[in-house]
């Protein structure tokens, strides 16, 4: 996401410490930031988006939780001014993930 937007996107990365409380923090902010984007830069309504439960993603690796964050940062990076870079990427990829990724960025857009 750095890389998509290094100017909105200024965020500490993940120690290697085993402490949830300190990557829930982190993830929460990472989840407002994302949250403001889709917002602020890519005028996307997020009143119908199901924003993952960060302390859950943290505290006991949620599968399902840490599946919507993946989905938030997918759908931004197709949706980016540089998404050719990740669209080809992606193109890449075998056809049942490319199948997988189209339908979590659907259930966004």
């Amino acid at each position: 996401m750095i890389n998509s937007d290094p100017k909105y996107f200024k965020f500490p990365g993940f120690s290697g410490e085993d402490n949830w409380v300190n990557n829930s923090n982190k993830l929460t902010r990472l989840n407002l930031l994302l949250r403001r984007y889709y917002e602020e830069i890519l005028q996307y309504s997020i009143k119908n988006i199901d924003f993952p439960d960060t302390r859950l993603m943290a505290k006991e690796g949620d599968l399902v939780e840490t599946m919507k964050m993946c989905s938030l940062i997918v759908t931004l990076a197709v949706n980016h001014a540089n998404k050719a870079e990740y669209i080809e990427k992606i193109t890449n990829l075998s056809e049942s993930s490319q199948k997988g990724l189209m339908s979590s960025i659907e259930r966004l857009c």
